[in-house]
């Protein structure tokens, strides 16, 4: 599983957190499928809370119909656990 988002650069603000799985093989035109977006812009911030920066994920619970994930945040407060429910086509 891959977890891809923005970097630090203010020029990358915009871009968007993505999930999605490779088979770990290395090559030129790696073996990569993009399964959601993961949409943040919900999130609220509280008092403890530095930024909303996803540094990790990990599936929960996988279902034939959808998978159920977590991203947590090294950026706020206990690691900032979010939840996903992703659809599966």
């Amino acid at each position: 599983m891959v977890l891809a988002g923005p970097d630090d650069d203010k020029a990358n603000k915009d871009v968007r957190w993505t999930v999605g799985v490779w088979d770990g093989v290395p090559s030129r035109t790696p073996d990569y499928k993009e399964l959601a977006t993961l949409v943040v812009d919900g999130v609220k911030l509280r008092d403890c809370d530095k930024e909303l920066k996803l540094e990790a994920v990990a599936v929960v619970e996988d279902l034939p119909t959808a998978l159920t994930l977590v991203a947590m945040s090294d950026g706020m407060c206990d690691g900032g656990p979010v939840k996903f429910e992703i659809p599966r086509p």
